[in-house]
C-alpha cells in the first residue's frame, strides 16, 4: 500500500472513530416510560434531567394494558445516570413551547438500573396522576418544581 493510500485508509478510520463515538443512537440505553395519557406525544420530544437533555422519544406511544407506552433513547454519555426511583413527567419543553418533552425526576437516590433487558419507568401527564402516584404532598412539590 502507498503512502497515500495508508494516510487515506487512517483518516477514514479516525472519521469513523468520532461518528461512533459523537452518536448516541450507538451506545446508547432505550428504554421505556409508561403513562396513562401520552397525548400529542409523537417521536422526537426531548428528554431532560436536571435541565440538561439527555435523550430523545424514538416514536409514537404503543398502547399496552390501557397504557401509553412510550419508547425513549437515552443518549451514550447519561445511558447510566438514571435511577430505578425515577418519574417522567410529560410537559412543554422550556425550549421550545411549541411542542411537549419528558422531564426526569430522581425520587430517590438509588442506582441506576441494571443494564440487559429495556427498563420501564413511570410517567405523569398532569398533576391529578402524579399525586395518584406519589401522594399528595410530595406531588405538590415535585409538579412545582416541573412547572418552574
Amino acid at each position: 500500500m502507498t503512502a497515500k493510500a495508508n494516510l487515506g485508509a487512517l483518516l477514514l478510520i479516525t472519521a469513523g472513530c468520532f461518528a461512533l463515538a459523537s452518536c448516541d443512537r450507538i451506545g446508547g440505553r432505550s428504554i421505556t416510560v409508561e403513562f396513562r395519557n401520552a397525548e400529542g406525544v409523537r417521536g422526537g420530544e426531548a428528554v431532560y434531567l436536571a435541565g440538561v437533555k439527555i435523550g430523545h422519544v424514538t416514536d409514537e406511544p404503543a398502547v399496552a394494558n390501557g397504557k401509553a407506552r412510550v419508547p425513549v433513547l437515552i443518549g451514550l454519555k447519561h445511558k447510566d445516570g438514571i435511577p430505578s426511583g425515577t418519574v417522567f413527567l410529560l410537559t412543554a419543553d422550556p425550549n421550545d413551547s411549541k411542542m411537549l418533552c419528558l422531564v426526569a425526576y430522581s425520587l430517590d437516590s438509588g442506582s441506576p438500573r441494571a443494564g440487559g433487558a429495556e427498563a420501564l419507568y413511570v410517567g405523569a401527564s398532569n398533576k391529578a396522576e402524579l399525586v395518584l402516584m406519589l401522594g399528595a404532598e410530595k406531588a405538590s412539590k415535585l409538579w412545582e418544581e416541573f412547572t418552574k
